[in-house]
């Protein structure tokens, strides 16, 4: 029985409509498994999304629990997904640990709501940007620097040309958007680079002012709102020795209203802009 360390989303999702499936059915575990003759962990498994269910599976499963011919071929469809590799594959030597399902989670998301602290946030940074950050990981040599620069770019390459684009709201703070990472030019780039992600009609970009206190000053945040809804939303953060996530409709729906209020105290990017500009040129 190949048991899965760490389930994919579409081995999530398809578990969560087996269990779903067999609930209709009013059947236990103990019964299904008896009617499809395989172990009850393998059906527990399957359910929890940590073994990988084949098309032989599927077939005897939506036989056993009367599923539609659609829903079958739906089922089946998901099988194949996630019997598939990830895109990021590749690069899991240089990915901070456990950061694969927030890959996958952006990839389904309907909304995504981010606040950073410290840094332009991932998904907007140049590549010349996220090369200055990667230069002082402490672990990473020339070559990390450089797989991990190809991910980034992979990763915004995937996200930016979704279709339909997700609703995305970013609250940088003032200090990520000020600070000197990549010299003069370098950072040039990357604020004209805000300016034009901004554009985008799905974009709310916001920059929170360094004065004063603000709802969200114990750290950098991702609210991922899945679309999907088997998935439930959830909070993504990340530290030096790993990634979180909090799924609990308690935790999500705090750090939305922290969002929400920190949203409330920024300024749109453009507007923060232009009022750097003329402070530029006034000096």
């Amino acid at each position: 029985m190949t048991v899965m360390s760490q389930p994919t989303l579409p081995m999530i999702i398809l578990g969560r409509n087996i269990l779903k499936l067999r609930r209709a059915a009013g059947l236990s575990q103990a019964q299904l498994a008896k009617r499809c003759r395989v172990s009850e962990a393998k059906i527990s498994n399957m359910e929890n999304g940590k073994h990988r269910i084949s098309l032989f599976d599927i077939a005897g499963l939506c036989r056993v629990l009367n599923a539609s011919p659609e829903l079958t071929r739906q089922l089946e469809r998901m099988s194949g997904e996630a019997e598939g590799p990830g895109w990021w594959e590749p690069y899991t030597t240089y990915m901070l640990r456990d950061f694969s399902m927030c890959l996958e989670l952006e990839a389904i998301c309907a909304r995504l709501d981010i606040y950073e602290s410290e840094l332009i946030t991932g998904l907007l940074q140049t590549r010349e940007y996220a090369a200055a950050v990667n230069a002082v990981v402490p672990s990473f040599d020339a070559e990390q620097i450089a797989e991990a620069g190809d991910l980034q770019a992979k990763r915004q390459e995937v996200f930016w040309s979704r279709d339909p684009m997700p609703e995305v709201r970013i609250v940088l703070h003032e200090s990520a958007v000020s600070r000197s990472i990549c010299g003069a030019e370098g950072d040039s780039e990357q604020r004209q680079h805000l300016l034009d992600v901004a554009s985008r009609a799905n974009v709310d970009m916001r920059v929170l002012p360094s004065n004063g206190a603000h709802p969200s000053m114990k750290g950098s945040y991702m609210i991922l709102g899945s679309g999907v809804p088997e998935i439930a939303d959830t909070v993504y953060t990340e530290t030096v020795t790993g990634a979180r996530y909090e799924a609990t409709q308690d935790a999500v729906t705090q750090a939305r209203r922290f969002f929400e209020a920190t949203l409330a105290h920024a300024v749109p990017v453009k507007e923060y802009s232009h009022e750097a500009q003329l402070l530029a040129q006034s000096t």
